[in-house]
């Protein structure tokens, strides 16, 4: 009965009201009902979008609930963002570097163009949100980068005020209050007098912005963003406008909130949504499109720097034709940026997959890096620059001139036609190289850079040898320029690029200094990690500071540590993790009893739980070239989510037709790198032909340039850590020719360590097929996954398998590395200590506060009520169920019986179960690594 009354008396409105509309004067009536719609549609459209910006769950599940189609509306709606802690005080703690190291860590770049626009655009765009009154502030401003996770840094003009007030006995009151906000603000402080043996001395840090060039960071950008200036694009030869790329700061680089205070320290895990902040810079370029008001500020911004720049008064006069050119730019930066997205999506939708979500603290660097090196940057530039064209260009008749040229590219022309459906086809990556286009789904937590320098190998998975390398492949990861079409300027050579290879030289030996056993007290002497801040070290055990020093005076005794209990945790930590991250950095107090094991001998004790660590030494090498010998556990041991493992493994790499890593037309840098003498290239050049299977076979290339002796085995020849491995050091060769570097400069920034794949990963076996061979190996714990094979020296019938490891480092600055384990699916201390059943299967992740009883993140579980399927996390953190793949947190775990004989184990239990106040005097101990 309701809803026809209802009816009725809407029935009763729709005709007064149409009654009035044509009653006098009726087509300014039409007209005011239509405005008053549009104005009424526009409200609640511009409604939803602040919905969406802060509840863009809530918005898709709307969007759904009326269609599919609108459900894609959800992607033009900015992520939401957490809301920011009111901090009221900042401090970097020491960590053996001045406030020049760390500046310059910060800002100098790698010659990396991350960011999709350039440095005037960025600056110049309105933040991707929708007001209902008023205009938003800019993109580039500190306070909205903040909530993305980026820590604010100040400009070398500041810092170089800051110090000369430090410097100062007087100074004026006004000067005092512009001090103590830049101290609040950005960190600093005064130079306590502590510096590195290495960088921050003068003469090297002459040496050093001699050889890069001091960065100065006028825009206030954030730390970890770097300005790039006149890059020549190694494509087309053209140079690039001014760009911003990341550093190794920007995901290197942690801070830490407790109440009213953040904690800052160099070389740790960021807390960045680096996914966020990709889509809000497009979201941005869109809306700056689409709406017209945005249009114009952003134009007047871009053309007034210009003038400023370049001040040509006759400029102005010509601005509504400068403007017009500078829409078709940000029309076609907008049309490509659309086109790679439809392009991903269309691949991994057709494959019916989909990239995880990484979220806060979390990034797949390898799978990314994978997808730039060998999809983003193999695209042939003909396909993008037609792809771009027909999306930028509105106009019928220009549009319709384009398809033709385009068509004519592609060849698909006969008769002077040719058909839209033919020229769709072939606007699309060809199918062999979009199956180098993967899913992000190994997301990890950035690992810290302590110590990392001098470890024998770097990486969760222990894969990477060469530090340059290393820095090299993370470069072309964050969008260094490179030529892997040859479809440009025939002229450049194939693997041209971008990267900096004398400011990643200077970069890692910043973090480096020198060798840690040169000089007495023996330790790095480059970057250390931060200490707990209560307490600081030397190398005779742990001394409390003074309880009124006037940083930590408002602290309460959650950061006190009990020193019976670090006593007991000794005693904990020699009986579980010793075996593993071997003796603690700074603790000489742990080899004055037990076994007499420091972290500083070459010869320690060796636990015989794993047989194949008998006879290991911690350090090997000799004198300045010996390193950290990390400890490597299989993945099937430690139990720990594998994915992040299987990737170098298990992804294949197409290479195209022209990558050549055996061109035999020999730069002057291979000559001397590899010390060819002129006959030995005449020799090879003869012998092209009968060498052509080299041409495109990553694992030849590494055995013929650094002396591998991997078995070619055709099976592994697209690798992905082979196929890396060999393009980032044919790019290195390339870069130095360019650079015209001479070869005792390649020798000192090239290092002595060889680009090898990790043997103990790569393992020559030979097949068996001989059941009598397998019954030997029942014992053998790789029995499972290798059932067929084992480790022999007869060279026939041999192949290449690889065992997947990851690595475990010194635990010194663990308390600043939560969320743990390598994919950051544990919160805290106390949950890493419990067994894995028992440890938080779902919280929330983006906020920096820290609790300093449980050590890590404080968790916040997500709201709902229990009847929800999914609870939400608060507004804009991750959602992090352990559940999901990729998010495991099993492993690692304490949950053996007291009596059970350690060699006996099962998968993922790596000790007994911590009894009474073994937890807790353990994490008092790990406090003080």
């Amino acid at each position: 009965m309701w809803v026809s009354n209802m009816l009725r008396v809407i029935a009763k409105w729709i005709k007064a009201l149409i009654r009035w509309v044509i009653g006098p004067r009726p087509i300014a009536r039409f007209l005011k009902v239509f405005f008053g719609l549009l104005a009424i549609i526009a409200f609640f459209v511009v409604s939803f979008a602040m919905l969406a910006s802060y509840k863009r769950d809530k918005a898709e599940s709307i969007l759904s609930y009326i269609s599919d189609e609108t459900k894609k509306l959800a992607k033009y709606f900015p992520a939401p963002l957490p809301d920011q802690q009111e901090i009221k005080n900042s401090i970097w703690l020491e960590q053996n570097w001045s406030n020049e190291d760390r500046f310059w860590f910060h800002h100098t770049h790698q010659g990396t163009a991350t960011i999709t626009v350039p440095y005037e655009w960025f600056v110049a765009l309105d933040q991707p949100e929708l007001f209902l009154f008023g205009n938003p502030k800019r993109l580039s401003d500190l306070e909205y980068l903040k909530q993305f996770g980026f820590i604010p840094s100040p400009s070398r003009k500041k810092l170089d005020k800051a110090n000369n007030l430090w410097g100062r006995r007087n100074i004026s009151e006004r000067e005092q209050s512009w001090l103590t906000d830049f101290e609040r603000n950005f960190g600093y402080r005064p130079p306590s007098g502590q510096l590195s043996d290495q960088a921050s001395k003068e003469e090297k840090r002459k040496e050093r912005e001699k050889d890069t060039g001091t960065r100065r960071n006028e825009g206030l950008l954030p730390v970890g963003f770097a300005r790039l200036r006149g890059a020549k694009n190694p494509v087309t030869g053209e140079t690039e406008p001014e760009q911003i790329g990341f550093t190794c700061a920007a995901c290197h680089t942690g801070h830490l909130e407790y109440k009213d205070t953040s904690l800052r320290f160099d070389g740790g895990p960021a807390m960045t949504d680096l996914r966020k902040f990709e889509s809000a810079v497009g979201l941005s370029i869109a809306y700056t499109l689409k709406i017209p008001s945005r249009f114009c500020r952003f134009a007047d911004r871009v053309l007034e720097n210009q003038e400023k720049r370049e001040p040509d008064k006759s400029k102005k006069a010509d601005r509504p034709e400068r403007k017009r050119v500078l829409k078709n730019q940000l029309r076609k930066r907008f049309a490509e940026i659309k086109a790679r997205f439809e392009w991903r999506n269309e691949i991994l939708e057709a494959r019916g997959v989909d990239n995880l979500g990484e979220g806060f603290g979390r990034l797949d660097a390898l799978n990314r890096i994978g997808n730039q090196v060998f999809y983003e940057n193999m695209l042939p530039t003909k396909l993008v620059d037609c792809a771009v064209d027909l999306l930028a260009i509105f106009e019928a008749d220009e549009l319709k001139k384009r398809k033709m040229e385009c068509a004519h590219k592609f060849d698909i022309v006969k008769d002077g036609v040719f058909q839209d459906s033919e020229l769709e086809d072939v606007l699309r990556p060809d199918r062999k190289l979009a199956g180098n286009l993967q899913p992000v789904n190994a997301p990890v937590s950035y690992p810290p850079l302590w110590g990392v320098s001098w470890f024998s190998w770097a990486q969760y998975d222990a894969s990477v040898f060469n530090e340059l390398v290393r820095n090299a492949g993370e470069a072309l990861g964050v969008k260094a320029f490179v030529n892997l079409v040859n479809d440009g300027n025939k002229e450049l050579p194939l693997f041209g690029s971008s990267v900096n290879l004398k400011n990643l030289y200077w970069l890692e030996k910043t973090l480096r200094g020198d060798h840690p056993r040169d000089k007495q007290p023996v330790g790095f002497k480059g970057l250390n990690a931060p200490v707990w801040p209560t307490i600081k070290h030397s190398y005779n055990g742990v001394v409390l500071r003074d309880q009124d020093d006037k940083i930590w005076s408002h602290l309460d005794k959650n950061w006190s540590i009990d020193l019976e209990s670090v006593r007991k945790g000794r005693e904990v930590y020699r009986d579980h993790c010793f075996e593993c991250h071997r003796a603690p950095i700074r603790d000489a107090a742990y080899g004055e009893t037990g076994s007499g094991a420091t972290f500083w001998k070459t010869e320690n004790p060796v636990l015989d739980n794993d047989p194949e660590q008998k006879k290991r030494k911690d350090w090997i090498g000799s004198g300045s070239d010996a390193l950290f010998n990390v400890v490597q556990k299989k993945v099937k041991e430690i139990g720990t989510d594998p994915q992040q493992a299987l990737v170098l493994s298990n992804r294949k790499i197409y290479f195209p037709k022209q990558i050549q890593f055996f061109d035999f037309t020999f730069t002057q840098g291979e000559i001397d790198r590899l010390g060819l003498s002129e006959k030995k290239v005449e020799e090879l050049m003869r012998d092209r032909d009968a060498k052509r299977s080299l041409q495109r076979n990553p694992l030849q290339a590494l055995n013929w340039r650094n002396g591998c002796g991997l078995h070619d085995d055709p099976q592994k020849r697209s690798t992905f850590a082979l196929a890396l491995m060999a393009t980032v050091d044919k790019a290195i060769d390339v870069r130095f020719e360019a650079d015209k570097a001479k070869p005792g400069d390649i020798d000192r920034i090239q290092g002595p360590r060889k680009n090898c794949p990790n043997p103990n990963v790569y393992r020559t076996v030979k097949v068996i097929d001989d059941p009598e061979h397998k019954k030997g190996r029942e014992h053998d714990s790789d029995r499972k996954l290798y059932p067929d094979i084992y480790i022999d020296n007869d060279p026939s019938k041999k192949k290449i398998t690889t065992r997947p490891v990851y690595r475990a480092r010194p635990l010194d600055g663990v308390w600043a590395t939560a969320p743990y384990l390598h994919n950051g699916s544990v919160p805290n201390l106390e949950d890493m200590l419990k067994p894995a059943s028992k440890r938080t299967k779902v919280f929330c992740v983006g906020s920096r506060q820290f609790d300093p009883e449980k050590v890590g993140i404080a968790i916040q579980t997500p709201e709902g009520s229990a009847k929800d399927k999914e609870k939400t996390c608060p507004k804009g953190l991750t959602r992090l169920d352990t559940a999901e793949l990729g998010n495991s947190n099993a492993g690692h775990s304490f949950e053996a019986g007291k009596a059970v004989d350690p060699r006996t184990y099962p998968p993922g239990v790596i000790g007994r179960i911590l009894i009474e106040d073994e937890p807790f005097n353990l994490i008092q101990y790990l406090k003080t690594l």
